[in-house]
């Protein structure tokens, strides 16, 4: 494996900065222990997360290993830690580490990865969903091991936490316009605008020439409408599907609220396009009309086409975040005890703070 006591490379820009000690650009000595936020069980009330002590990870040889600058708490976080995703988030083992979302540095790269280098920032989401493979976590840990193919090179122009709250959103949207096959002035429907998905959903989408109308409550029309929504629906004055026009390519839902798939089916054209990431149960019991193509979506993180679209409209000034929280790594624990953020925005977490 390449050693992080190489000099930096010049890629990575700012980020560099907050890890790489000035003098002369050397990297700091990787640690043989770091803290890392570790689950010893499956937790209804996330009573058996802790920081603890445990080794620095080594890279395979397709791996690297980064030091992480920033993450993010989701809500795919929370439910698979407390055992709500066992079929297809499977924890293989436990005690286990957590997390998905990072922003990094990389400080050591395995003897086949030939495309990153020491010194690159980078971002990625950890769950490797493929069959037959265990589950990746541990972005909630000062380092992280992953496969190098999962990393994208992170937006020149954003900072660490504003790029850790983005890679679970942009990768699960981003394969959600992809099967909605989304062209430029066709029309889409995003059910729940204001969560993470959603707002990245609209960006992308407007990035296509796409019309977008979106959903979301009263407090985050406003947001919606930043974001270049075309029509913004505010649900707590009028259901949806009362409301809309009943002319849509394709319809994008991130809420999962009772009668979503009867109610799309409703507003898509003949041959339109459903995609939801939450309507799990209402999906296999649905008949779907008139042609329409319907899809529950699992992310796949292996997929690192969408970031490095994702980072092209970040440079471009097209895609951002929206931060409800920013805690320091020392109450990682309680920031995931408390679930916030949601449709306020994303909780991320500082890891050098």
């Amino acid at each position: 494996a390449n050693s992080s006591n190489a000099r930096a490379t010049g890629r990575g820009r700012d980020w560099k900065a907050t890890y790489y000690k000035k003098e002369g650009g050397a990297v700091s000595e990787v640690p043989s222990m770091m803290k890392a936020l570790v689950i010893e069980d499956y937790s209804m009330n996330l009573s058996k997360i802790a920081l603890k002590t445990v080794e620095v990870p080594k890279p395979k040889d397709d791996e690297v290993l980064v030091k992480v600058l920033a993450t993010a708490i989701n809500p795919i976080d929370r439910a698979v830690m407390k055992g709500f995703l066992k079929d297809s988030y499977t924890i293989p083992e436990f005690p286990s580490l957590t997390g998905f979302d990072m922003a990094a540095v990389v400080v050591e790269t395995g003897a086949r990865e030939k495309r990153l280098k020491i010194g690159d920032a980078v971002w990625a989401a950890l769950p490797t969903m493929k069959r037959g493979e265990p589950l990746i976590m541990g972005a909630f840990a000062e380092y992280a091991v992953l496969p190098g193919s999962k990393c994208g090179m992170a937006p020149s122009n954003l900072s660490p936490v504003e790029a850790a709250a983005l890679p679970v959103a942009v990768l699960t949207s981003g394969q959600a316009l992809e099967l909605c096959r989304l062209e430029k002035g066709q029309r889409l429907l995003v059910l729940g605008g204001s969560s993470s998905t959603g707002s990245a959903a609209i960006q992308i989408a407007k990035a296509k020439g796409a019309h977008v109308t979106a959903t979301c409550s009263t407090r985050s029309a406003e947001y919606l409408r930043s974001l270049k929504a075309d029509v913004v629906v505010d649900y707590k004055r009028s259901r949806w599907a009362d409301v809309v026009q009943d002319d849509f390519d394709a319809v994008y839902d991130c809420v999962g609220e009772k009668g979503v798939c009867a109610n799309a089916n409703k507003v898509l054209k003949k041959g339109g396009r459903f995609v939801s990431i939450a309507a799990f149960q209402e999906f296999w019991g649905h008949r779907w009309e008139r042609e329409v193509a319907a899809h529950i979506l699992t992310m796949d993180s292996t997929n690192r086409a969408s970031l490095d679209a994702a980072k092209d409209l970040a440079e471009a000034g097209r895609l951002k975040a929206r931060i409800a929280e920013e805690h320091p790594f020392g109450k990682i624990a309680e920031a995931v005890r408390e679930e916030g953020g949601s449709s306020s925005g994303k909780v991320v977490v500082n890891m050098m703070s």
